[in-house]
């Protein structure tokens, strides 16, 4: 089976998981730091004139940061609540267009952006039509990039607790899914890419950054993950039992190391 094949099948099972989370993902999901703004107009100039289209906004992690640029973005969700959340938080903002679509079935109607922008979606995309269509869908001289928060892992007591439950309750390997190994990640997106034949060696760039959780909180987050979604009913409770005494018996809190990511690539 290869890469591209497993990653079709995964994402047909698993598309539609999130939107049933929909206000858990707007809670919990980490936005992104000022940081990753900042080396995104570096490398691809963007301001307030361009023209802005993000695949997979989700509740608006990263919309709420390229809002900051004043450029206008169209922003294409496939998940209805997810799309509902996004359109009360940025109404009255006339720059900000959302269409509730799976961007494969969505009609560009020969519109041309500067940038094609995704957060933690990209691989959610059928890589035989999406890359296709990112491509039709930039200008000449536009830019596609890619956006993830990539978890870092943690190694002090709070972690080691956690990991223990995942050990006795997670029913694959707690270096897949929503632990996967962060270099397994960039890999897999430089391998996406590179593959599609139809843009430049991507520029990477990481910054590394911290999110802090309580316990409840921390649980939603979880409860966004789709490789938890789908563990059966008993096993979700004991894990997520399990994740909330080691949490509570260190002090209620939990950090998250994460990494923020850019891949920044053009138009061949």
């Amino acid at each position: 089976m290869t890469f591209l094949y497993a990653l079709r099948m995964f994402r047909r099972d698993h598309r539609f998981l999130f939107d049933e989370a929909a206000e858990l993902y707007h809670v919990a999901r980490p936005r992104y730091p000022t940081e990753l703004l900042s080396e995104l107009v570096r490398q691809t100039g963007i301001d307030a004139s361009a023209l802005l289209l993000e695949i997979g906004p989700g509740t608006g992690q990263l919309t709420g940061l390229l809002e900051t640029l004043g450029c206008e973005i169209t922003a294409v969700e496939l998940g209805e609540r997810l799309s509902e959340i996004l359109s009360l938080r940025f109404k009255g903002n006339e720059r900000i267009d959302v269409i509730h679509s799976g961007f494969e079935e969505w009609d560009a109607e020969g519109a041309r952006f500067d940038l094609v922008v995704s957060a933690q979606a990209l691989h959610w995309i059928d890589p035989e039509v999406g890359f296709q269509k990112i491509h039709s869908c930039l200008k000449p001289s536009g830019a596609l990039a890619v956006v993830y928060n990539l978890y870092r892992g943690g190694s002090d007591a709070v972690h080691q607790a956690v990991d223990a439950a995942y050990q006795q309750h997670f029913p694959q390997p707690a270096n897949t899914g929503a632990h996967a190994k962060l270099e397994d990640r960039v890999q897999q997106t430089l391998e996406m890419i590179r593959r599609s034949g139809r843009f430049s060696e991507p520029v990477f760039w990481q910054h590394p950054w911290t999110e802090t959780y309580d316990t409840e909180r921390y649980l939603k987050l979880l409860e966004t993950f789709s490789d938890h979604r789908t563990l059966e009913s008993r096993t979700r409770s004991q894990l997520y039992a399990a994740v909330r005494r080691a949490i509570e018996v260190h002090g209620g809190q939990i950090d998250r190391p994460l990494m923020a990511t850019l891949f920044v690539s053009r138009p061949l």
